[in-house]
């Protein structure tokens, strides 16, 4: 468990929508996953909500991680074709240093090195008072992610 006795959990649904956002403004899709993966580091640095229990934030990675996928087909599937490859490696970025929860779930071990797992619960800040303030972030990236994908929508 993380310092401060909670089990970090930034919703998934945001880190997703931010590197969605990041591919829609990156040239290329090197440069959308390497701006995904650095708005994940960042965001994790931000204080956001940390359950109290295992239990509690598997209940709620289940729902968020529902959330994510449809937010992701449903842009892909909504967007330009020539923006789609940029807009999915921001998001591939954006949640791979998340892919440790259900690697370690259904493994029993841990994807990363030592020094990249040392780092990554290092720079998390949670708070389990946060919850309602995570849930309206995440569902305003994803309004947010809907209205631009909506923006750039080819005329029929």
């Amino acid at each position: 468990m993380p310092p401060g006795g909670t089990v970090a959990c930034m919703l998934f649904t945001t880190h997703t929508a931010a590197g969605a956002l990041l591919g829609f403004a990156a040239a290329r899709p090197v440069d959308a996953a390497a701006a995904g993966l650095a708005s994940h580091l960042l965001m994790d640095t931000v204080a956001h909500w940390g359950a109290r229990s295992h239990r509690r934030f598997l209940t709620v990675a289940v729902f968020d991680d529902l959330a994510a996928a449809a937010v992701a087909v449903s842009l892909l599937r909504s967007c330009p074709a020539d923006r789609r490859p940029a807009i999915a490696a921001g998001m591939v970025g954006a949640g791979l240093p998340d892919l440790d929860k259900p690697f370690r779930l259904f493994t029993g071990r841990r994807l990363f090195p030592g020094p990249v797992n040392r780092f990554l619960g290092g720079i998390q800040r949670e708070d389990p008072t946060l919850f309602a303030r995570e849930v309206t972030v995440a569902a305003g990236s994803a309004a947010l992610v809907a209205l631009l994908a909506a923006s750039h929508r080819p005329e029929p």
